[in-house]
């Protein structure tokens, strides 16, 4: 995922926000969309056994005094836990995928989810999905956003792939009907060509913008504090 462009891995993501959070957040969604999400025991036996992520050193990597992640060979006797809880044999074809299979198998369902974001009209524009993408999930800018990452793949393969793993691991893969409706009508998920020639530009542009904005905020604050502290402006 590094390679990809994130600035993390999720589960390097998972231990610096913590176990707690994250249960928090895993036992809100199966409550909200529980026909789309997968009730995994992991992080609940991790939690038994006092490994609450980075603060307490032990997470899914281990970490030394200034914060260095390794890899922790523990951690296989919960994957094998949880694995032997959930009813799911070991399956074969998770040792052959490619990091290209990784990224798309986590981003894919990312992207479904944005589709009903816009099915459901709680966003109008892919741009600010996008943006939102961007700046909040850290999606790396130079690739436009998630969703122009899509469409440079094409509608069809994005279900193609999703439909495919939600035949061999179930519904938390199953394509939305959103984007059924877009391959079905041989639409892109940028919603016009013209829109899409300058998608990216602007995308990387508005992040751009923001971030400056945020970055002349800071250096505003700071001056502000350095103003009123100077003794010899008194």
């Amino acid at each position: 995922m590094v390679e990809f462009g994130m600035p993390m891995g999720p589960f390097r993501l998972v231990d610096l926000v913590g176990f707690g959070v994250a249960a928090a957040t895993d036992t809100q969604c199966l409550w909200s969309y529980p026909e789309r999400c997968y009730n995994s025991s992991l992080i609940p036996s991790m939690l038994q056994d006092k490994r609450t992520a980075e603060a307490s050193g032990k997470g899914f990597y281990i970490y030394d005094d200034k914060r260095k992640a390794s890899i922790d060979p523990e951690l296989a006797k919960y994957v094998e836990k949880s694995r032997r809880l959930s009813g799911f044999a070991p399956d074969s074809m998770i040792a052959g995928l490619t990091d290209k299979d990784i990224v798309e198998m986590l981003f894919f369902p990312v992207v479904n989810e944005a589709c009903r974001i816009l099915d459901e009209g709680i966003s109008v524009k892919c741009p600010d999905l996008d943006i939102a993408s961007i700046m909040g999930m850290s999606f790396p800018s130079y690739r436009g956003g998630i969703l122009f990452w899509a469409d440079t793949m094409g509608t069809n393969y994005v279900y193609s792939r999703l439909m495919t793993w939600c035949k061999l691991y179930g519904g938390f893969f199953k394509p939305c009907d959103y984007l059924v409706e877009r391959v079905i009508r041989v639409l892109s998920l940028v919603r016009s060509n013209l829109l899409k020639f300058y998608y990216c530009g602007f995308t990387v542009l508005m992040h751009e913008i923001i971030s400056c904005i945020f970055m002349l905020q800071i250096s505003i604050a700071a001056l502000n504090k350095l103003h009123k502290s100077d003794p010899y402006d008194q």
